[in-house]
C-alpha cells in the first residue's frame, strides 16, 4: 500500500528517514507485533493496580477479569462459531504474526488432538521487564489474562475439552512460555 505521505517537505523527510514506504523487514515485525502484546500485558498491570490503589473495597482482579472473560466471549461468538473439534480449535486460536512472534511450535493437530506450545511469550517477557517475581507473573497469565481463552473454550466445551495451559520454564525455572492442549469432549 503506497500513497503520499507526510504533507510539508519536514515530514516528507522524516518519513523517508523512517522508511515508511520501504518492505517490511522480519524483525521489524516481530518487534512491531512482540511490543503490541507486551504493551497489552502492561496496560492490564497498571489498570489492576490502580483500580486497587482508588478503589481497596473492591476485588479489582475480579472485575477485570471479568471485562477480559466479556471480550472472550465476545471473541467466542465471532472467530469460534464453527469451531467443532481441538484441531478447529487450535486453528482458531492461531495467527501468522502470534506464530512468528512468540515462537510457536505445533506438536499435534488432529481432530481429536492439538497441542502447541509458545516457546517465548511476550506478556512474560514485559512482565520480566518490569521487575515482577515469578508468582506474580504466574498470577497474572494463569488467573487473569488468559481468562480470555478460558471463556473462549467454556463457550465451546460440546466441541473440545482443554487442560490449563502448562507454564514452561528453562533450567533456572525462569518463566519463558506455556502449553495449550485440546482434546476430544469428555462425554456424559
Amino acid at each position: 500500500m503506497s500513497r503520499e505521505r507526510g504533507h510539508t517537505p519536514q515530514s516528507k523527510a522524516f518519513l523517508q528517514q523512517l522508511k515508511v514506504n520501504d518492505p517490511i523487514q522480519e524483525e521489524d515485525y516481530i518487534a512491531a507485533v512482540r511490543g503490541a502484546i507486551k504493551d497489552r500485558a502492561k496496560v492490564i498491570y497498571f489498570i489492576l493496580k490502580a483500580l486497587e490503589k482508588m478503589h481497596p473495597e473492591i476485588d479489582a482482579k475480579a472485575v477485570i477479569t471479568q471485562g477480559i472473560r466479556d471480550f472472550g466471549l465476545y471473541q467466542s461468538k465471532t472467530g469460534w462459531k464453527n469451531v467443532t473439534n481441538a484441531k478447529e480449535a487450535m486453528i482458531a486460536m492461531s495467527s501468522k504474526p502470534a506464530i512468528i512472534a512468540l515462537d510457536q511450535d505445533y506438536y499435534e493437530l488432529q481432530e481429536n488432538h492439538a497441542k502447541k506450545v509458545v516457546h517465548d511469550c511476550a506478556l512474560i517477557e514485559a512482565y520480566k521487564e518490569m521487575g515482577l517475581s515469578k508468582e506474580e507473573i504466574r498470577e497474572l497469565c494463569q488467573e487473569v489474562l488468559m481468562c480470555v481463552e478460558y471463556a473462549i473454550f467454556d463457550d465451546h466445551k460440546d466441541a473440545f475439552a482443554y487442560s490449563l495451559p502448562t507454564m514452561l520454564t528453562n533450567e533456572g525455572q525462569e518463566e519463558l512460555g506455556c502449553t495449550y492442549e485440546f482434546t476430544a469432549p469428555k462425554t456424559k
